[in-house]
């Protein structure tokens, strides 16, 4: 560093727009849980359990209907296209100071509220917000690291899981470079 350059604030990356989401919750998404997809779900990871593929079945165990699996939440409810995630915009996105960053999942946990039962036909509600962000460096280069929590709903008001989970946003130059 010469005495032209001033020292860098430690976490130069994160606007305060970034900073003023901690806390605020988003406006709730709904997903619909269905009976098809409850099936391909179970099929995908391997549950035989006859509850998540013969509703009958499920029924004659004291459940409401089919048994969506453990992590299956049903599928996001969009109304116009420009609501899906990840449809055509990539994971590169620009702050407010016009730093280029490039996000990936960092991982992410379920916990499932015991005894309480997602069955097809529920609609859950799902509101997310962010609880923290930071900026550490990695073998990439300076990296935004953001925690979430995502709640889920019933129908009945009664909260079926919640989801932690983490992003990364790798810096990849400014606007323009």
């Amino acid at each position: 560093m010469t005495q032209d350059t001033p020292p860098r604030d430690p976490e130069w990356l994160i606007t305060p727009d970034m900073r003023a989401t901690i806390g605020v919750e988003r406006d709730p998404a709904r997903y619909e849980v269905e009976k098809g997809p409850i099936r391909m779900y179970a099929r995908a990871v391997g549950y035989t359990d006859r509850i998540f593929w013969d509703e009958d079945y499920a029924k004659s165990q004291g459940y409401r209907g089919l048994v969506a699996p453990p992590g299956f939440f049903g599928f996001r409810v969009v109304t116009n296209p420009d609501e899906f995630i990840g449809s055509g915009g990539g994971t590169v996105s620009q702050t407010s100071a016009g730093e280029r960053l490039s996000g990936l999942n960092a991982g992410q946990r379920y916990v499932l509220t015991p005894g309480v039962v997602i069955c097809a036909g529920d609609v859950l509600s799902a509101v997310s917000k962010t609880v923290s962000i930071r900026q550490t460096t990695t073998s990439r280069g300076p990296t935004v690291v953001s925690e979430s929590e995502r709640t889920f709903t019933n129908q009945n008001g009664e909260v079926v899981a919640r989801n932690y989970g983490s992003a990364m946003r790798i810096h990849i130059g400014r606007a323009g470079d």
